[in-house]
């Protein structure tokens, strides 16, 4: 296993290479390419589809008892989401009412957690293609970065050195034909309200 980037309280990438055949697999953590925020504004900024957070009762399973609870053929009781983490329930008793419809079309709890794990994932395909695609058209390879913030740095410098290869063509339309890099474009006005990021929606 590769060392992880950060520290152990917030892991931000790991890479796992297999004994045999050497080959690498790399799991980057997605607040490095996307920024700290939620999964729900993560899918709302970055694709069309709109956050669906299935449930699953993580504090139930440990290392000795996952086979026995696995194989369970009934749903999880609502008493089986209480969490010691979160100090309460994990799940309101309407997202119950849904895990229960969504686990009829399972044969076991095992299953659920297949279909669970894979959406769990899955989410965060469309944003991540949508990012690459974005600063492809720039000749930048998001995975070969190690943030977004490194991502602009690189579009900075490859528009900077690199300005005839830059330019986007759509129509014989040139984007970004007056834009100076280097130009200050912030508002001299300082009656201006200033712009203020927020944390959610």
């Amino acid at each position: 296993m590769g060392v992880a980037i950060g520290d152990l309280n917030s892991t931000k990438s790991i890479t796992v290479t297999h004994k045999k055949s050497h080959m690498k697999f790399q799991f980057i953590d997605a607040e490095n390419l996307f920024g700290p925020m939620t999964l729900k504004a993560c899918v709302k900024d970055y694709s069309d589809k709109t956050e669906h957070k299935d449930v699953f009762p993580y504090e139930v399973i440990n290392s000795m008892n996952w086979k026995e609870i696995l194989v369970k053929i009934e749903p999880f009781e609502y008493e089986d989401f209480k969490s010691q983490l979160k100090g309460g329930y994990s799940i309101t008793k309407d997202q119950y009412d849904l895990y229960l419809i969504d686990f009829k079309r399972f044969t076991n709890r095992l299953e659920y957690l297949k279909y669970y794990n894979n959406n769990d994932t899955e989410i965060m395909v469309e944003p991540l293609m949508n990012l690459i695609d974005t600063f492809e058209q720039f000749n930048i390879d998001v995975l070969h970065h190690i943030s977004i913030a490194s991502c602009a740095y690189a579009t900075k410098h490859y528009s900077t050195y690199f300005p005839s290869q830059f330019n986007l063509e759509t129509n014989k339309q040139v984007y970004y034909e007056d834009f100076d890099i280097n130009t200050d474009y912030s508002n001299p006005n300082p009656q201006a309200k200033p712009f203020v990021l927020s944390a959610g929606y």
